[in-house]
């Protein structure tokens, strides 16, 4: 359980903090550039391209069968539909993911849990944090981290597992907004099944 105040609102962030995000994430220092370009021209108004950015001719040039947004995205997969942005980027498969689950039992290993420096666990589309946060690379992991759950506050739980008889794993991810009062003591804002 993780809380999303504290990632970056890839709907608020600005060009430098996400350049600087997408080189924590593992992109190259010219890839953040062009891909921070690309995301800032996918979700914000305007027909003028940002210099390494591409607006709606540049999609219909590249045979794609959809064109940016031009507004807050409503959910933080669709990074996915912008050039340049892979899978491997976006959930960090490739920066060592089962470290995560390092300290888990065996049934756990081998599951492909988003690495906690990808653009999955770093950003989020609720919340006004516009920064990285400090020592990404420092902050304690812990599988069953205690937190105290802050009324209105917003928290992506992520749950994995598989079966005894092997593949396919599953993981889940809600986002939950922790309500006060009420017939229901949370408010599911998002559900994804990974």
């Amino acid at each position: 359980m993780e809380p999303e105040d504290q990632k970056i609102n890839v709907n608020m962030t600005q060009e430098i903090q996400l350049r600087q995000l997408l080189q924590t994430a593992g992109a190259s220092e010219p890839d953040s550039e062009q891909l921070a370009d690309r995301i800032l021209d996918f979700n914000h108004p305007g027909d003028t391209p940002r210099l390494h950015g591409m607006k709606k001719d540049a999609y219909v040039r590249a045979g794609l069968n959809y064109i940016p947004f031009d507004g807050p995205l409503t959910s933080l997969d669709q990074l996915l539909l912008v050039p340049g942005v892979s899978q491997q980027l976006f959930y960090g498969y490739d920066q060592g993911s089962g470290d995560r689950m390092s300290e888990s039992p065996e049934i756990f290993k081998n599951i492909l849990i988003p690495a906690k420096n990808s653009l999955f666990s770093l950003l989020t589309i609720y919340g006004n944090n516009v920064n990285l946060p400090q020592n990404v690379d420092e902050q304690p992991e812990s599988v069953l981290k205690m937190m105290t759950w802050r009324p209105g506050g917003v928290y992506r739980i992520l749950s994995f597992g598989k079966s005894q008889n092997g593949p396919p794993g599953v993981g889940m991810c809600l986002i939950v907004r922790f309500m006060t009062g009420g017939n229901k003591p949370y408010q599911i804002l998002s559900r994804k099944i990974m």
